[in-house]
Order: structure tokens, then sequence, then C-alpha cells
């Protein structure tokens, strides 16, 4: 499984995509040469309908960075420590809110459409963060990943489905590690494509299973996010 460093700016700003932007500018040398490196992705929030859902949006900025092995992310990371000091906020718009990261590893599952599942980076996430307080994680991912993925495969027009779990390791970049249980990213290549989705019978399925989860406490936060991806 590969592994991944998700950076998330949570709270308010008054344009995303202008914080995006001198995001990139400020960072992105620094993380496109990164050794190691497979991907690096910067995301923005996009208007999206679910149905089922009225809930917190999430990041107003998500990064996450792809590597081979935690042990190449972690070496990445804490040679370029200097260069990565997100907490940093000269060079960024004004905005009200908190940073965290976390290392997380990822495991594709295979769509209907695909049985090895596509190349998982499209236009458009759907992202959904579980909070870790599931009164035993393992039973819960156990559940999870034996049941969701296969009615995720079935969502009208999805493009692949990765699920990622956390690890015991922190990033050696001194912000704080965000607390994750899961992160469920299902892409697509449009919002169109996304918000067609969330109007499909599966989506009623996906309900009907998110009703038989082993108990955890608080809420998943869903985001539908735009994908900007750097060159590597």
């Amino acid at each position: 499984m590969r592994a991944s460093h998700f950076l998330y700016y949570e709270g308010t700003t008054v344009d995303p995509i202008k914080f995006r932007d001198a995001f990139a500018e400020r960072f992105g040398p620094g993380l496109t040469s990164l050794v190691g490196a497979r991907s690096v992705l910067l995301y923005t929030q996009g208007d999206y309908d679910d149905p089922y859902l009225d809930d917190d949006p999430g990041p107003f900025l998500l990064c996450r960075t792809e590597f081979d092995s935690v042990g190449a992310l972690l070496a990445a990371l804490e040679a370029n420590a200097g260069a990565l000091n997100f907490g940093e906020s000269e060079g960024l718009p004004v905005y009200e809110g908190s940073v965290s990261d976390e290392i997380m590893v990822g495991q594709q599952y295979p769509t209907a459409n695909d049985a090895w599942g596509r190349d998982p980076l499209g236009a458009v996430s759907y992202f959904v963060a579980y909070p870790n307080t599931a009164g035993d994680r393992d039973d819960f991912l156990g559940y999870y990943t034996a049941h969701h993925p296969p009615l995720l495969g079935q969502l009208p027009g999805i493009r692949a489905t990765v699920l990622h779990e956390p690890t015991d390791i922190s990033a050696p970049l001194g912000l704080v590690r965000a607390d994750h249980m899961l992160i469920c990213d299902v892409s697509f290549d449009t919002l169109d494509a996304l918000n067609a989705s969330l109007l499909s019978d599966v989506r009623k399925e996906l309900r009907e299973d998110y009703q038989q989860f082993p108990p955890f406490t608080g809420d998943p936060v869903h985001s539908a996010m735009l994908a900007k991806r750097f060159d590597v």
C-alpha cells in the first residue's frame, strides 16, 4: 500500500482559490522536489448536493503527497522539514483556523467498470473522513472494508475508490497531528458526474449500509474537492 502525507487547512479564508495558488507558489517547489514523491495534489472545495447530508464542509485546502512507502515519505519530509514550514503564514492570504497533518496508507479497490481499478487521480474527489472514535477500530475497519467498497464501486461514473487508514507515525513537521480512523476517497472525472452519482440508487444503498456500521461517535465529514495536480 502506498503512503500519503495529508495536510489540512481548516477554518475560513476569503478566497480559497487565491489561497491555493499562494500556497502552490510558496510550497510547490519544495513539494515537487521531494525525493520519491509519486504525486502532489492540492484540493479545494467544490459544490455538491448529497440528499442525505448537510454537514461541515471540511478543510478549505487539502494537500496530499503520495509515496511508495512510509519509509520513503518520512525520509523525504525529514530532509526537507525546513522548507515545508506549513504552519508559517508568511506569503499566504489571511485565514482563520488551524493546520494539521497525518500519515496514512491507502488501498485501492476495484470498481464495477474496471476490475483492477483505474488511475485514482481524478479531477474530483469525494472525501469522507471518519473520526477516530470507534469503540473497536479493528471491528469498524473490518466491517467497512468488507461491505462498503463493493457498493462504492457501483456508483455511476466512479473513477476509483481508495481507502486511507492511519499509521502510528507522526509527520516530522511540527504540526498538530490529525486523528482520523479512515478517509474514503471516491474520485470522478467531473463534479456533474459526482452529483449524478449522489442521486443514484447506489447512494441509497450506501446510506443503508452506513446504518449497519459498528458503533462510533461523532459524524464523518464529507467534502467534494477539486484537484490540482503538480508535475513531479
